[in-house]
């Protein structure tokens, strides 16, 4: 979609409002779709398209934890696949694009976890912290590849 050097319509207002704050660039983030590419020690999961940020569940695959011999069936996945793209404003090219398609991997814990959804494996505060987090850490990753010269 957006692809270095390539120019972009930006929207009347948009451009309006960002040339009246003198702004150079706009650095914009945008869903990205893709092939999930979520990451086991053992290999690499692929289990069809994903787009944007939130979570993926798999009720059925085998799943063993690190730190305890017991094997659990599913998964919780968080994951975001998004684009950043840094955009000359005066002339409405794009300088560089970046994608992401990060995950992490949470399964059942507990006692009760073979019998426990996957979905409760985080409570909702836990939920938002690990999209919050592996968001931020793209972000921080990718902005200062963009901002290279």
């Amino acid at each position: 979609m957006f692809t270095d050097g390539g120019r972009i319509a930006l929207p009347a207002d948009l451009k309006a409002a960002l040339q009246e704050r003198k702004s150079t660039h706009l650095l914009l983030f945008s869903r990205y779709r893709a092939e999930a590419d979520i990451r086991f020690n053992n290999g690499t999961e692929n289990t069809g398209p994903l787009e944007g940020l939130g979570y993926y569940i798999d009720m059925e695959m085998p799943v063993r934890q690190l730190d305890k011999k017991e094997q659990v069936f599913g998964y919780l996945a968080a994951y975001t696949h998004f684009r950043a793209t840094l955009i000359d404003v005066a002339n409405e090219r794009v300088l560089k694009s970046l994608v992401t398609r990060a995950t992490r991997i949470n399964t059942a814990a507990g006692n009760d976890a073979k019998e426990q959804h996957p979905w409760q494996a985080l409570s909702a505060g836990e939920k938002m912290a690990q999209l919050r987090d592996l968001t931020q850490r793209e972000v921080a990753r990718m902005v200062p590849e963009l901002l290279k010269p």
